[in-house]
């Protein structure tokens, strides 16, 4: 399961672009990609356990929402 970030820097970039980025587990670190083959195949209590904070994410990356792809 991956995390997906939707609409990063909307109001740098002025618009909602249908731009999109997946969460990327670094040890305890991580970070976002563009592409998924680069992301961090998670399990679904780690996905839980980010999505629990999707406000946060959304509000530091000025993004629309997040979800979770199969």
């Amino acid at each position: 399961m991956y995390i997906v970030i939707h609409n990063l820097y909307r109001k740098l970039l002025g618009r909602e672009d249908g731009s999109k980025a997946y969460f990327r587990k670094l040890g305890d670190c991580f970070d976002f990609v563009n592409k998924k083959e680069f992301a961090s195949d998670l399990s679904k209590e780690e996905c839980d356990k980010i999505k629990d904070h999707d406000n946060w994410y959304c509000q530091a990356y000025d993004a629309s929402h997040m979800s979770i792809e199969q």
